[in-house]
């Protein structure tokens, strides 16, 4: 998953990543997702600088 901070300055650009189906997918600090099962899941992404900003991704995992 890829993001942009802007601006590309900012003092604090981290962030922080959540999803709602744990049990089905595990996302690292860098935004590496990894299903364990098909299923659709939701990952949030926040800013962490007090600004409360975020957005969400849909995602649908299907075995090939």
């Amino acid at each position: 998953m890829q993001w942009k901070i802007e601006p590309t300055d900012a003092d604090n650009p981290a962030v922080v990543f959540s999803v709602n189906r744990p049990d089905a997918v595990a996302i690292s600090p860098s935004g590496v997702i990894t299903f364990f099962e098909e299923g659709t899941i939701v990952v949030t992404i926040k800013t962490t600088d007090g600004s409360n900003r975020s957005d969400t991704l849909t995602i649908k995992a299907e075995e090939k």
